[in-house]
C-alpha cells in the first residue's frame, strides 16, 4: 500500500466536514430566510 493511500481517505473526510459545515450554513440561512418570508 502507498501512503497516499491512507493519507487521502484522512484529507477526504476532513473536506467532507469542512464543506459539509459551510453547506448546512448556507441552507439553515437560506431556510430562516424564507421563514421569515412567509411570516410576512
Amino acid at each position: 500500500m502507498h501512503v497516499s493511500a491512507v493519507c487521502k481517505p484522512a484529507k477526504f473526510i476532513l473536506c467532507i466536514l469542512i464543506s459539509a459545515d459551510s453547506w448546512w450554513g448556507i441552507a439553515g440561512q437560506h431556510a430562516w430566510w424564507n421563514r421569515l418570508e412567509d411570516m410576512r
